[in-house]
């Protein structure tokens, strides 16, 4: 079962380009949803990079919490819809309460929410 704060690889690539590293996001939306809905919410991370230190919409993510070899960048301006079926079973890694509420910080900014 998947929670909030998870990191979801998916089975198969979601985006383009020439890389064959597995994608990777944060499922973002309510529990009771991720186990209702045939989709789930979802924010894809990326490898993080200087640029990234000045974008309001992206989140760094370390790369313990993201199963990774390296710091993660959540494209919070990038959330969407994915069937649960392009994602693996079990999660790949969890966030940190801090970096969740980073997150959910950047998403009242991206939707205008009070």
């Amino acid at each position: 079962m998947t929670e909030r704060g998870d990191v979801l690889v998916a089975i198969r690539r979601v985006g383009f380009g020439g890389t064959t590293a597995p994608e990777r996001f944060v499922l973002v939306q309510d529990d009771v949803l991720a186990t209702e809905l045939a989709t789930l919410v979802v924010i894809p991370l990326e490898a993080w990079s200087t640029d990234d230190a000045s974008d309001p919409l992206s989140i760094r993510v370390s790369r313990a919490e993201a199963g990774t070899r390296q710091d993660q960048s959540a494209r919070v301006s990038l959330v969407g819809a994915r069937r649960r079926d392009r994602f693996a079973t079990l999660p790949v890694g969890r966030l940190a309460s801090a970096t969740l509420g980073a997150i959910d910080e950047a998403l009242r900014v991206l939707l205008a929410l009070p």
